[in-house]
């Protein structure tokens, strides 16, 4: 599996600070690009591409969570010469997770930084009504549902056919998580979300605490699951920006 395959975008020579941002269930690396443009040249944004998922179209789709978290460590790996900042949303904050803890507790390179956004902490369950076996019909009410995705895909069959596969995909992904068995990561931990996410509690929020020794800390901003990509796009990259800036 290719490494090179695994990220957006070119190099940012001026760098001093890194970036890996994890998209969520059915999206693409695609939904961070914007930030490579809004982001301080002193941050190389890395939106991470899952195999399967838009240009990696003709690589087999993972649908475990172990394996995919390993695959991405070892693309992670090289580009580690810089401090690492790991973002996830959704699904992307368990893979996230997955990827710090594969870092820190078996190769030594401890992240500068997690930040975790629209997840509950990785030992309780989800509250997403929605899971790989679903019928199509369903998974398609629930993605109309929860908003995120773009009306004219849905309206497509084509394009739906070449959705869901990969969605069925990373919702098993999400089935199949396991917290890491090992010690808790030592970074601190920033939790972000929605103030109308139906999908968190702020109690499943905090409750990152319990797998890090670092310092948490948990920011609530507009909108719902997808605050990120809608009403709270602008302050969402602000705010990585000033943890990024407080390493």
């Amino acid at each position: 599996m290719s490494v090179g395959r695994w990220f957006l975008g070119g190099t940012e020579p001026d760098a001093t600070a890194r970036l890996f941002a994890f998209p969520h269930a059915g999206g693409a690396g695609g939904v961070y690009r914007s930030w490579q443009g809004r982001m301080s040249p002193r941050v190389h944004v890395r939106p991470v591409q899952y195999p399967g998922h838009m240009g990696r179209f003709g690589e087999p789709l993972i649908t475990r969570c172990g394996p995919l978290a390993e695959a991405a460590t070892a693309a992670v790996l090289p580009e580690t010469d810089l401090p690492v900042t790991l973002f996830g949303h959704s699904m992307g904050a368990l893979v996230a997770f997955a990827v710090a803890a594969r870092l820190e507790h078996e190769h030594g390179v401890k992240p500068a930084h997690l930040i975790v956004s629209g997840a509950p902490a990785p030992h309780l369950p989800s509250r997403a009504s929605v899971n790989a076996t679903l019928p199509d019909g369903e998974l398609i009410a629930w993605l109309r549902e929860m908003g995120g995705s773009d009306p004219s895909v849905l309206a497509d069959d084509e394009l739906l056919g070449m959705l869901l596969p990969v969605l069925r995909a990373d919702l098993a992904v999400g089935d199949t998580f396991r917290p890491y068995r090992g010690a808790p990561l030592s970074c601190p931990v920033t939790v972000l979300h929605g103030n109308g996410d139906a999908l968190v509690d702020v109690a499943e929020l905090d409750a990152w605490a319990e797998h890090t020794s670092g310092r948490t800390q948990r920011f609530a901003l507009p909108g719902g699951h997808f605050y990120l990509h809608e009403e709270s796009a602008d302050a969402v990259v602000r705010r990585v920006l000033d943890v990024i800036d407080e390493q």
